[in-house]
């Protein structure tokens, strides 16, 4: 008779043998068919997929069945280790799906291959890469960032991820499908500055979308990819961000930026480089700056190099104090200075909305101080530094966040001198050319609003967003929580605030609103749209807007500002 061969190991057993001397498999029984087997050949000619795709679980548990037990009810011990996984071949196509390219060098136990996608519409392209290994672990980064950062501006995480049983004897294997490039080293440096700029601001925002799900990895060391595009595209080893974590992405990134200025991989004295003070700084650890701030720093230096839109503000202004107090915490600054040249308008606003906290003596005291603080600032070192020739230009977005800055410091400082809990909220634009820099701290917001519709450019620190954020309750709902008041970030709480800067870029007809709770507290965005898109200028629509907010109640203090540009014929 001729020997058994096991359906599980393949290892050759005596006629008759009722289980197998390698794995312990029964050979009597007939297995049941719970797991896909996939050898070389099915794995040529296509294969189906056995699991889900990810995210939001853990993958699906298709492992062997436990060893088969022997007669005497202890189960069988294998004789030595599974084999271990081979390499797929070239030309396999992978899930009816991925057709198997090159092998590239990946992080020991994990098999990376050069892949095409099939799928018709593959989110980066055609041209992927899929890592794989027997062990879940070893893509634990790869698998985090496909879960929590969505793609976007400069980063790219994993789309795919599924497991096959490719051989029974190797055990599950698990595949992560992601996007594939030029890795950053092999590029050739220096670029021209604008383009440098052009694809480092994007870079920059997609670091900070990796710090803000959490992760981070303490050196961009072979995770910067480019396919005409900089990105992160490599997460092995992306782990839960720390501050030293976080500060290290930081500092490699702003190493990567100096080189693509210099073509140099550490910082050269003598070389004068847009940033340089700055990029030095951080590869030094001089400074420290999170992601976000340096992309607002990049595109800020971005803008100033794109040739000049010829545009006119058109402002309104009105604050109110409502149907319910009897006093009027909210403070206002709108500062509009235009000057021609060679035919080009370029305008600079400053405009500044704060809604103080702390009834009389505190509240209105804490707006105050905050604008007065800013308009000093801009007394001092805007209006001076935008109207020169020559010299170093200005970068809007750190001067708007100082100012604001300098203005914490008066709030708080008065509050400890007098004993009282006085603090204000704050949302500021500084408008240059078509590039409008948005700062805010608390629950004041600002939108953009055109004949498209109306977005919502600022994050409230409040309580109740923290909710919505997290699914826990509606936006309606949100509206009429009983702690909608409660806000986690506010001017004059500590000596120093973190401040949250956003840059938009301005278009013809669009207009910008800044606008305490007291209004978007009242009023619907639906609402504000309607009203700023049918009044016949900025000043009506504030009218108006103050009037809509009054009749749905007028619970607070009132205050809004609109900034409309207008292309010059």
């Amino acid at each position: 008779m001729d020997d058994i061969l096991c359906p599980n190991c393949q290892t050759p057993n005596r006629p008759g043998a009722k289980f197998c001397t390698s794995c312990g498999l029964n050979l009597v029984e007939k297995p049941a068919p719970t797991t896909l087997v996939m050898d070389e050949a099915t794995l040529r000619h296509g294969g189906a997929r056995p699991t889900v795709p990810l995210p939001g679980s853990r993958l699906t548990d298709i492992s062997p069945r436990p060893p088969a037990r022997a007669s005497n009810g202890t189960p069988t011990t294998p004789l030595g280790p599974p084999p271990a996984a081979e390499p797929l071949p070239e030309g396999a196509l992978l899930a009816d799906r991925y057709l198997i390219g090159q092998q590239v060098q990946g992080p020991p136990g994990v098999f990376v291959y050069q892949a095409e996608d099939s799928d018709g519409k593959p989110p980066y392209g055609e041209a992927c890469l899929i890592k794989e290994s027997a062990d879940e672990a070893a893509l634990a980064g790869e698998l985090a960032a496909m879960r929590a950062i969505p793609p976007g501006d400069g980063v790219r995480p994993p789309y795919d991820a599924f497991t096959l049983m490719l051989r029974a004897a190797s055990g599950p294997r698990t595949f992560v499908v992601g996007s594939r490039g030029r890795p950053f080293e092999a590029m050739e440096w220096p670029v021209e500055t604008a383009l440098a700029l052009a694809q480092a601001a994007p870079l920059a925002r997609g670091l900070a979308a990796v710090h803000a799900a959490g992760l981070a990895f303490g050196g961009l060391a072979g995770r910067v990819w480019s396919d005409g595009e900089l990105f992160l595209g490599d997460f092995a080893g992306a782990a839960a961000g720390t501050t030293a974590t976080y500060d290290a992405d930081v500092r490699a990134l702003a190493g990567m930026i100096d080189r693509m200025f210099t073509g140099q991989t550490e910082a050269t004295l003598g070389v004068t480089t847009p940033l340089g003070d700055h990029l030095a700084g951080l590869m030094a650890g001089r400074i420290t700056m999170s992601a976000a701030e340096l992309a607002a720093l990049l595109s800020s230096r971005a803008a100033g190099l794109r040739p000049p839109e010829s545009f006119d503000l058109r402002v309104g202004r009105r604050t109110d104090v409502g149907q319910l107090r009897e006093l009027n915490e909210d403070s206002l600054l709108t500062l509009d200075l235009v000057w021609s040249n060679k035919s080009v308008s370029r305008p600079v606003g400053l405009f500044v909305v704060a809604d103080g906290m702390g009834g009389h003596e505190g509240g209105e005291v804490a707006s105050g101080l905050l604008v007065c603080a800013v308009a000093q600032h801009a007394a001092s070192e805007l209006m001076p530094r935008t109207t020169a020739s020559g010299g170093e230009p200005l970068d809007f977005g750190a001067w708007l966040t100082a100012a604001i800055q300098s203005g914490n410091v008066e709030v708080y400082e008065r509050s400890q001198r007098v004993g009282n809990d006085m603090g204000t909220t704050v949302v500021a634009a500084l408008v240059a050319g078509d590039a409008a820099y948005i700062a805010h701290v608390g629950d004041s917001r600002a939108y953009r609003i055109n004949s498209a519709g109306i977005e919502q450019i600022t994050v409230d620190h409040s309580l109740v967003e923290s909710l919505v954020a997290s699914n826990q309750i509606t936006r309606e709902e949100a509206r009429h929580h009983p702690q909608s008041n409660v806000i986690y970030r506010t001017i004059g709480d500590k000596r120093q605030v973190t401040v949250d800067l956003d840059l938009v870029t301005l278009a013809a007809g669009d207009s910008l609103l800044l606008c305490s709770d007291g209004l978007s507290g009242m009023l619907t965005d639906e609402t504000i749209h309607q009203v700023v898109t049918s009044a016949a200028s900025p000043q009506a629509a504030c009218d108006a807007l103050i009037a809509a907010a009054n009749r749905a109640g007028g619970e607070d203090n009132i205050t809004a500002i609109v900034i409309r540009a207008e292309a010059l014929s």
